[in-house]
């Protein structure tokens, strides 16, 4: 019967109705028609803390919540997910008899799954891993028992693990049975796929060197700093690591004092201050930092901050004036970013460099909970350097400090602030300043609008390129009204008279012109092309399209968003301009580009859509580099996906799946890395123009085989020199685009490569795809109606 209680509504499998006076006389629940508030209140009445509710395996059947809240109820209110899922299972384990012989069958299970990136096994599988431990018959007896017990689900002659939260804690289980020394656990946690059971580790250690002692040796371990910071990990990790940031920056420090400074030739006119012996941060420094500039919404992170801010261009100013006198005179005192110069890009100023980890924590829009201490930096406005008043910026966002009823107070000092940050002839900060005026611009009262437009006018436009963009958006959100120098009605006569010349190259420059024209940030140029381009009628906006494709440069922009538009047009495929444009972007890629997964996209797209429309591929003349050949091969497999009849040949598509299979790894490696980038990373948004990847077939799925086959061959620096040529490691592109149509067979040879510490992450997804993909294929078979 169903259990009504204040907003729970539970289904009673035992006792009477006649006893059902409080939730707390009920010894069964079935809590799998309960949503998460349900079951959150449902743990809340029967003792224990709501934030556990999620230990609360929403699968089983009925659930016996009173065991687990007598488990629970003796735990203290700060005990972490490990210490709650063990309590539990102990108390499941010691119910179902010879709990010591049952947990080490449950830790060989999630083990023996888990090296296998399986989620079940069969009933058979399962008994023996049990025998082999079994030495008496009361132990063989609890196996049968096991197979029953609220841990393991058993249905069609398999088992697995009821919930998730168990089979994770077996795998930490076992990880911490068999290294009984830390040296032991970090090698065994420095595998990829044990990046799941690692605040689980974490939660399971009772002193503090230990948790350190695995921060700093374990990968796997690094990779959830952020977990750590926030508290996900238990109160003693998140005190470690808050101890080893201040040792890191202290470090830093250090080395920043026994680093030499040295000043270099002027540049226009300003002396620069440079380092002959730069400092050098370890990886796991820098994870450090990274995680203090995203996690550094908590109070002690931001102190760590700030002291360091203050310290590091304190320190640095004062050097610097030692060595250049004449500095100290200019306006707002000298601020070291604009002076100090390291030679080593990978390692920044220490005042830069947690700037930047800042910046990717505050841009995920986390709350800012320290109001005060943004005060303060304000209040300092002037004897602060350039690193704290990156940060400054960066914390005034709109949306990023939220102090419960107050106000930022960042806005009433952004006039000091601009001529602060334009004090320091700081590029970067330059931007991020103006693009805070840029957000902020449109909400000021009248009078600060104009103070601040006042000092902007009086520093003048930049000279550099994107700073001058920034400069007038700044302006015009300030109030600035900006003459772009035409209306709608001057750019539609401009395009009415580009259109009646289509093939001259000039009026094809001219409407690629235009059309970027409609991206423009400011206003005033973008909102006059967006009216123009939107009065145009469907032939005349399918020719434009066309003709804007055409004056494309090769390595500009929308090398992949005008195709998609354009194809998208109504009547597109009986346009001959519009065909043109696309055999030009189906061509292979010439140079190197700034996105060429984007450009791939373009030639992946393009060549599709001219097969549906019926346009085989134009044959070249003369001989053919194999690169090339390469190329075109894979632009005839593309015309073949979607084809028309006329176009559509069994004969050409073999061919070029031979040539493929035959070429030298190198000649064919990159249409094969920049077209499975393209497939795997590209936003596409256009489904419907573009067939799956794994409608190439067994064709694709031997070639990328073999591609990962002799790449993984390769030795670590050729794939490290190979980086810069494709973006990403290609190996790595291989391994996740074979996850997109590998079969059973490509699962297997991708499991050795789970534990490599370089791939092994991609392995693992691609190995997921693979199993998720094979499952669909399975119920789809097993379900005619689908």
């Amino acid at each position: 019967m169903l259990l009504r209680h204040r907003f729970i509504s539970l289904l009673v499998t035992k006792q009477a109705a006649a006893a059902l006076v409080l939730p707390g006389s009920v010894e069964q629940f079935d809590v799998a028609p309960c949503d998460a508030a349900q079951r959150a209140a449902l743990v809340q009445l029967c003792g224990a803390p709501v934030e556990w509710a999620r230990e609360l395996p929403s699968t089983a059947t009925p659930f016996d919540i009173t065991l687990a809240a007598q488990a629970w109820a003796e735990l203290p209110a700060n005990a972490t997910p490990y210490e709650v899922r063990h309590a539990h299972v102990d108390k499941l384990l010691h119910g179902a008899g010879a709990p010591a012989f049952s947990r080490g069958v449950l830790r060989d299970l999630a083990h023996h799954m888990n090296r296998d990136l399986r989620h079940a096994v069969a009933v058979h599988e399962f008994r023996v891993l049990g025998e082999r431990q079994a030495s008496n018959a009361a132990e063989r007896g609890a196996i049968h028992q096991l197979e029953t017990c609220a841990l393991l689900h058993l249905e069609q002659g398999a088992v697995s693990f009821s919930h998730e939260n168990f089979e994770t804690y077996f795998l930490a289980d076992r990880l911490l049975a068999h290294a009984d020394q830390c040296a032991a656990l970090v090698a065994a946690m420095d595998r990829p796929r044990a990046v799941q059971v690692a605040p689980l580790v974490l939660q399971a250690q009772t002193r503090p060197e230990h948790i350190k002692e695995l921060l700093r040796s374990s990968v796997c371990i690094r990779r959830t700093l952020g977990k750590v910071a926030a508290g996900e990990c238990g109160q003693l990790a998140r005190e470690a690591l808050l101890q080893e940031a201040g040792e890191v920056l202290a470090d830093s420090e250090r080395q920043l004092r026994d680093a030499r400074l040295a000043v270099t030739p002027q540049q226009r006119g300003v002396p620069v201050v440079s380092f002959e012996a730069p400092w050098k941060l370890t990886d796991y420094q820098h994870a450090v930092l990274r995680c203090l500039g995203q996690e550094c919404h908590a109070s002690p992170w931001f102190e760590l901050v700030r002291d360091y801010f203050r310290a590091t261009d304190r320190e640095l100013q004062r050097r610097a004036r030692r060595l250049v006198p004449e500095l100290g005179g200019y306006p707002g005192n000298l601020d070291t970013m604009a002076q100090v110069r390291v030679h080593h890009a990978a390692y920044a100023v220490p005042s830069q460099m947690p700037s930047a980890m800042v910046l990717q924590g505050l841009e995920s829009n986390r709350p800012w909970r320290d109001g005060p201490a943004l005060d303060d930096l304000l209040a300092d406005l002037d004897g602060i350097g350039a690193g704290s008043l990156l940060v400054v910026c960066l914390l005034a966002r709109p949306g990023l400090l939220q102090t419960g009823e107050q106000a930022s107070p960042a806005p009433c000092r952004l006039a000091d602030l601009v001529r602060r940050a334009w004090g320091t002839r700081w590029s970067y900060l330059r931007l991020v300043c103006l693009d805070l005026v840029a957000n902020v611009g449109r909400t000021l009262p009248t009078d600060l609008s104009d103070e601040v437009r006042i000092v902007l006018e009086a520093v003048g436009s930049p000279n550099n390129m994107f700073l001058a963009s920034a400069y007038l958006e700044a302006l015009e959100a300030l109030g600035a009204v900006f003459e772009a120098g035409y209306s709608p009605e001057s750019l539609r006569a401009r395009i009415t008279a580009v259109l009646a010349t289509p093939d001259e190259e000039a009026a094809r420059a001219e409407a690629y012109a235009i059309y970027g024209m409609q991206f423009e940030p400011l206003e005033a140029i973008s909102l006059p092309a967006v009216d123009a381009v939107a009065d145009l009628q469907p032939p005349e906006r399918t020719r434009f399209l066309a003709m804007a494709c055409l004056g494309a440069q090769e390595n500009g922009f929308f090398s992949f968003a005008l195709p998609a538009e354009l194809i998208r047009q109504p009547a597109a495929s009986e346009n001959p301009w519009a065909r043109e444009a696309l055999m030009r972007w189906a061509n292979a890629p010439q140079g190197d580009h700034m996105s060429p997964h984007e450009r791939a996209a373009a030639f992946m797209l393009s060549n599709v859509a001219l097969g549906r429309w019926g346009v085989p591929l134009s044959s070249r003349s003369g001989p053919l580099a194999l690169a090339e050949r390469a190329w075109s091969a894979f632009a005839e497999i593309y015309r073949q996906m979607d084809a028309s009849p006329a176009v559509r040949s069994a004969r050409t598509l073999s061919a070029s799946w031979e040539f493929l299979a035959a070429a030298a790894i190198d000649d064919i490696l990159e249409p094969v890395c920049q077209l499975a980038g393209a497939a795997i990373w590209e936003p596409w948004n256009v489904k419907e123009l573009v067939p799956p990847l794994e409608a190439l077939g067994d064709p694709l799925r031997e070639l990328l085989e073999r591609v990962v086959r002799e790449l993984q061959a390769r030795p670590a620096s050729w794939r490290d020199g190979s980086l810069r040529r494709f973006h990403r490691d290609p190996l790595e592109i291989g391994i996740l685009a074979l996850g997109g149509v590998g079969d059973g067979g490509s699962r297997e040879r991708l499991l050795p490569l789970a534990d490599d510490p370089v791939v092994g992450t991609a392995a693992v997804d691609a190995i997921r795809s693979i199993d998720a993909r094979l499952a669909e294929q399975r119920r789809r078979s097993s379900d005619p109606g689908t």
